[in-house]
Formats: C-alpha cells, sequence, structure tokens
C-alpha cells in the first residue's frame, strides 16, 4: 500500500515538471543558463548585454570619438567639428587624457560657433589637456575665440605635458586678454611640432600667434602668418612670453604690433634658445624694447642660425633682432630690411646690457635719433666677436657704424662697412663713449 502511494506522489511530481518545462520559453541564441552549485536552480540571463554593462565606462568615452580606445595602435579618432567640441567638454569637465592618443582624421570647418577652448587654469581648479594630439595633416578652419571665461584663449587653453603635432589652423580670430594665441593660450612642459597656424590674434599680455605663453618646453617646425596686436606687454609672432622653452626651425610674416617687449618671433623670452628661426615681410612695430625676433631677452638666452628679414620700429631699445639684450649668446644671425627707433637703435641690439655675440651680420638699415649702432645702439658690456656691419647707419646724436653710445665691453674683429651719417657726434665705429 505504501509502495503504491509512492508511486503515484513520484508520477504527480514527473507530470508537474514536465507541464513546467513546456511553458517555460526555450534559450534564445545568445542567452546562457546558470546553475547555483548550492540550490541547483538554473537561471537565464544574455550574454551582450552583460557584455555591454563590463564595458560601459569605455563606452561613456567612446561616444565622444568615431572610434578607437586612446593608445598608440588604436588611438581615439575625430572626424566632425561635433566630436571636437565633445572632446573641449570631456578635458574641461576633468577628463585630461593623459597618457591617451588622439587623432584627427579630417578636415574641420569651425565657422559659426563660438568655440570653447580645451582645459582651462583657475585658482579653485585646473583642467590642462595632458594627451598627444595628432592633426595628422588635416586642417581645423574657422575658429573663432571672443573672450572666454576662463581667460585663457586658443583651440586649447592650456596644454600640460601635452603633445600637439602635424596640426594646421587657418583663417582663426582669437581675442582675449592674458595668454592669447591661435593654437593654445598656455603651454607648460609640452611638445609641438610641424604645425601651422595663420589668422588674427587682440589681447592685453603675453599674446603669441601660436602660444600665448611657453614654460620649459619643446617646439620646432612652426609657423605663423597673420596680424599680432598686443595691447599691453609680450606679444609675438610665434610665442608671446616663453620661459625655458627650446623653439627650433620656425617661421613667421605678417604685422606684429604691442606696447611693450614686442618680438617678431616672442616678446619676452627668458632662458630660452631659438635656433634656425626666420621671418618674411614681417612687421614688427612696438612703444619699448621691440626687436626684429625677440623684444626683451635675459638669463642666457640663445639666438643661432637665424634671419630677420623686415621692418622693426619702435621709441625706445629697438633692435633688428633684440630690443634690449640683458644677458644673452647670439651666433651667426643676420639682419636685413630696416631698424627705425628713437633712443638706442642697434642692427643687432637697441640696447646691449651684457653677452657674447658671434658673426652677426647686419644688412639693413638703421636709423634713430640718439645712441644708433650698425650693432647696437647702446653697448653696456659683454663682447662683439667677428660681427658686420653692411648697411646705412643714420641718426641725431651718438651714432656709430657698430655702436652708437659705448659704455664698456669689447668689439673683436668687428667691421662697419656701410656709410655713417650723424648730425652731431658720430664715428666710423662708435659714436660717442660714456662711462
Amino acid at each position: 500500500m505504501r509502495m503504491g502511494r509512492f508511486f503515484v506522489l513520484v508520477l504527480g511530481l514527473s507530470f508537474f515538471l514536465g507541464i513546467s518545462a513546456f511553458w517555460t520559453s526555450p534559450a534564445k541564441a545568445g542567452d546562457v543558463e546558470v546553475v547555483s552549485k548550492k540550490s541547483g536552480v538554473k537561471s537565464r540571463g544574455s550574454v551582450r548585454k552583460a557584455s555591454l554593462r563590463r564595458r560601459g565606462s569605455r563606452r561613456k568615452s567612446g561616444r565622444i570619438f568615431a572610434s578607437g580606445n586612446g593608445s598608440v595602435k588604436s588611438p581615439w579618432i575625430v572626424r566632425t567639428a561635433a566630436q571636437m567640441e565633445a572632446l573641449a567638454q570631456s578635458v574641461n569637465q576633468g577628463n585630461s587624457y593623459s597618457g591617451q592618443r588622439i587623432r584627427l582624421m579630417a578636415d574641420l570647418d569651425l565657422s559659426g560657433r563660438r568655440w570653447n577652448p580645451i582645459g582651462f587654469y583657475r585658482e579653485r581648479g585646473s583642467r590642462p589637456f595632458k594627451g598627444v594630439f595628432d592633426g595628422n595633416g588635416h586642417v581645423v578652419r574657422g575658429l573663432n575665440i571672443e573672450a572666454p571665461a576662463a581667460g585663457m584663449a586658443g583651440l586649447f587653453g592650456v596644454l600640460e605635458g601635452a603633445t600637439v603635432v602635424r596640426l594646421t589652423i587657418e583663417d582663426a580670430s582669437v581675442s582675449g586678454g592674458s595668454n592669447v594665441g591661435i593654437l593654445a593660450g598656455l603651454a607648460v612642459r609640452s611638445e609641438l611640432k610641424n604645425c601651422s597656424v595663420s589668422g588674427s590674434v587682440l589681447g592685453t599680455e603675453n599674446v603669441g600667434g601660436m602660444i600665448g605663453k611657453a614654460s620649459e618646453s619643446r617646439m620646432s617646425g612652426l609657423s605663423f602668418s597673420g596680424t599680432i596686436k598686443g595691447r599691453a606687454s609680450s606679444a609675438g609672432g610665434l610665442i608671446g612670453s616663453m620661459f625655458g622653452t627650446v623653439l627650433a626651425r620656425a617661421e613667421v610674416r605678417g604685422e606684429i604690433s604691442g606696447q611693450d617687449n614686442v618680438g617678431g618671433l616672442a616678446g619676452n623670452v627668458r632662458q630660452g634658445e631659438l635656433s634656425e628661426v626666420r621671418t618674411r615681410e614681417l612687421g614688427v612695430q612696438g612703444r619699448k624694447t621691440v626687436g626684429g625676433l625677440i623684444g626683451f631677452a635675459s638669463d642666457s638666452v640663445i639666438i643661432r642660425r637665424s634671419l630677420f628679414d623686415g621692418m622693426v620700429e619702435g621709441k625706445e631699445n629697438t633692435g633688428g633682432l633684440v630690443g634690449w639684450v640683458e644677458s644673452g649668446t647670439l651666433t651667426d644671425n643676420t639682419v636685413s630690411g630696416s631698424v627705425l627707433g628713437w633712443e638706442r637703435t642697434g642692427g643687432v641690439a637697441g640696447l646691449w646690457v651684457n653677452g657674447l655675440a658671434r658673426r652677426c651680420i647686419v644688412e639693413a638699415t638703421v636709423s634713430g635719433t640718439a645712441g644708433v649702432g650698425g650693432f647696437a645702439g647702446r653697448m653696456e658690456r659683454g663682447i662683439a666677436d667677428r660681427c658686420e656691419t653692411l648697411g646705412y647707419v643714420e641718426g641725431g646724436k651718438s651714432v656709430g657704424g657698430l655702436v652708437g653710445e659705448m659704455v664698456s665691453g669689447r668689439l673683436e674683429n668687428c667691421m662697419a662697412s656701410g656709410s655713417v651719417k650723424g648730425v652731431l657726434t658720430s664715428g666710423r665705429e662708435i659714436g660717442s663713449t660714456s662711462r
């Protein structure tokens, strides 16, 4: 009797389980069943959905770009202006892209957009770009920036430990306060290679065609064409102000104007080096401390194998290469065109305080009011070695073929081959001597 009841019970249970299996939907392709070791209960889930959950953070970043993962082999890809704007928003929200690579795969037209620079510095928080941006030979056109809230204006507001290569920016219009440039407002410990920009830049302080202010950076293969206007100090064709920065193989053409510390390449340079840089059809104009390449040079600046060709015009401390050399070394440089100033005007430097010049050739016309020299308007210390002036030197008082007003220093194996004309005191090599 007991065996019969047990048999009926087993039969009923089997029937119940069979009906349940019949009404349960079969597993679809891509689904998976999981069996618990403890309970033995089966559960079903989607492999695809689980995979998407695991990759959630990566896909969130990936939505900004066309493709990629930020690695060397598979950089993030930018193809549209909208993706470039999304990159700016991402950096300004705190994603620095440090150690990641971004590559531009198409020309971009930013016309009609009021650009918000990529990265910024503020007292209460900074958001610099720290990655590698490869322009890949493509062009960004129509960049327009007007006085951004963060202050630093450029396609990039702030580069810190970043790299930008093979990028061209055309027809840009950038205006702001301090630290203003077409490519970046501020570059700190960064690297720029083979980049070209053109357009107009307007700012107050640290205003440059490429970079507003550069610190401890390395740059090569750069060019700028356009107009720069600085309302206060430190305006330059490539960089407004630079410290501890090396710049090689660069070219500038256009019009550069400002008040104090104005240069065809850089307005204010400390502990920097310029090599194989040149200007073509360049006009540089300012009030005080104006130079064809650098406005004010200090802390052992180096300039070598460079050329200025154009016009420099200023009122005080005006030079074909540097307006005011506080200390530095200038080697194998050439000046052609014209240098026009009032007080302390020179073919190489308006005011030479200290330093060494070797094999500098001046072919330019140099003219001024007082303190006019083919090499320096006023020389206080330092050495000029095997330098030569070939152009016409003229002025009112203290006019010399090499130095207008000589305080101290040495001229070694230097030659004044051009003509010299002064209204009051003048000399073939030295206009006047003072102690």
